[in-house]
């Protein structure tokens, strides 16, 4: 649980650092690994009470296969909302429950190219008729 004292954008950060590695199947121990921390610090970070450094978040953009400003898509929506946390986690949940969903879900990660894997996201967004 967040303290009164934890910073929204570290909180939102956080946040998506967990759906990310979530979504693509890694645990806390194999992210931790690969970008030499400890499983206990990557609990810290996504829980929002420790502050991501940028060499971290970098090391973890590139793990994950996203793009650094992943991390802060959608912050200021968030924060206009006035959320006490980010709802991220039901979003790779509710797209996995659909076939197609955890098909995709389980072969997104494997494309190598960001430019393509960009390129796909915003194709599903065109289709869904969003912005």
């Amino acid at each position: 649980m967040a303290r009164q004292s934890d910073h929204p954008v570290d909180i939102y950060v956080g946040a998506r650092i967990k759906a990310c590695r979530k979504t693509s199947g890694i645990s806390q121990t194999e992210l931790a690994k690969a970008v030499d921390l400890t499983f206990q610090q990557v609990q810290k970070y996504e829980s929002g009470s420790n502050r991501v450094s940028a060499s971290v978040l970098f090391d973890m953009s590139r793990f994950l296969g996203v793009q650094i400003g992943y991390f802060f898509d959608g912050y200021d929506v968030w924060v206009e909302k006035n959320d006490p946390r980010p709802e991220l986690d039901n979003r790779p949940r509710t797209f996995t429950l659909t076939g197609e969903g955890a098909d995709i879900a389980d072969a997104f990660p494997k494309i190598k190219e960001p430019a393509q894997r960009r390129k796909i996201a915003e194709l599903v967004r065109i289709l869904a008729g969003e912005p």
